[in-house]
Order: C-alpha cells, then sequence, then structure tokens
C-alpha cells in the first residue's frame, strides 16, 4: 500500500470513528438535558457551569484545560450530581427532609478550608446543599466505613425512578451505580 492510500485510509476511519462518536453523543440526548433521574432534569449549561467551577478549584486537582476537567474527575462529579438527584428521590419518596443538623454538618465539612471560601457564593451554596443532601440520606439509612449503605438505597433508588447521562458527560452504569467515562476507540474501559 502507498504512502498516500495509507494516508486516505486512515483519515477515512478518523472520520468514521469521529461520525459514530458524533452520533451517539447527539442522538442520545435532546441536547438541553445532561441528567434525569425519574421526572428531575439538570441542565448541560447546569452541569457545564459546575464543572467549570471544579476545574478551577485547585483542591480538587480536575482541571484538564481552562474551565474544564479531566474525563475520571467529570465522570466523579457528575456521579456525585446523580447521587444528590438520587437521594432527592428517595428523602421525597420517604416523607423526609433536609434538615437545619444536615446543613449545619455540610457547613463543619469545609470550615477552615479557604480554598472553598475564595469560590464563588454560587459555588459554595451548590457545594454546602449537596453535602446536607447527603447527610439527610446517611441520617436517615445509617453509614459504613466505605459508604456502601448509601451506594446500595442509590442504587435500589435508580432501579425504582430510571437515570439517563447524556453521553457527554459519561455513562450511567447501573450495576456499580456511578458514571463512567464514555468509551470511544482512543479511551476504552476495561
Amino acid at each position: 500500500m502507498s504512502r498516500r492510500t495509507s494516508s486516505i485510509v486512515v483519515f477515512v476511519v478518523i472520520l468514521l470513528v469521529t461520525a459514530v462518536i458524533v452520533a451517539a453523543v447527539g442522538l442520545g440526548t435532546d441536547g438541553a438535558t445532561a441528567i434525569t433521574v425519574g421526572d428531575q432534569r439538570m441542565s448541560a449549561k447546569a452541569v457545564n457551569d459546575e464543572l467549570a467551577e471544579w476545574a478551577d478549584f485547585p483542591p480538587a486537582e480536575a482541571r484538564a484545560t481552562a474551565g474544564s476537567v479531566n474525563g475520571a474527575a467529570g465522570a466523579g462529579f457528575t456521579t456525585q450530581m446523580v447521587y444528590e438527584m438520587l437521594a432527592d428521590e428517595y428523602l421525597d419518596r420517604t416523607g423526609e427532609q433536609v434538615t437545619r443538623a444536615d446543613r449545619a454538618k455540610a457547613r463543619r465539612s469545609v470550615a477552615g478550608v479557604e480554598e472553598f471560601r475564595e469560590r464563588s457564593a454560587w459555588f459554595r451554596d451548590r457545594y454546602l446543599q449537596r453535602a446536607a443532601t447527603f447527610s439527610a440520606l446517611t441520617r436517615l439509612v445509617g453509614e459504613d466505613d466505605q459508604g456502601t449503605v448509601e451506594v446500595r438505597v442509590l442504587r435500589r433508588e435508580a432501579r425504582r425512578v430510571g437515570v439517563t447521562v447524556d453521553p457527554a458527560y459519561g455513562r450511567w452504569a447501573p450495576v456499580r451505580a456511578r458514571v463512567t467515562e464514555y468509551p470511544t476507540p482512543f479511551t476504552p474501559q476495561g
């Protein structure tokens, strides 16, 4: 095979792979919704805004480029967003609420973290809201040293209400109850 022919073959393969990825990402969502948990929806803008904040939060060590997180961190943060929505579903279904004590526990979890105080009020409020929701869940279902009790409850809730994640943010893995990086030919999942 000549050099020119092999270059054309490589180019065509790259185009085909790109088309498959674009189709999977583009056809898997309405474009405006990034996460759906039961009747709850989180917009792509909300997810993008939060991921950009995490990218610029030094203790997270998640930055890939300015304003963007690396794939593994993005999947991890997206998992936390899904977990919060699942916890909200659980709280609503059981008639429970986030309490003042849950919010106080969330505030104590970041007390003394200077970088946290330097973040935008929006980011701090989002973080504290999520931490308070997780505190409420733990208060209700108990905890163990590895967080498996909470994950079992969230996995059951996910089966009950359904979870959809836009492929641009990863892939919901129901058995693992988490978002994983979306596999591509260049970044296969093991």
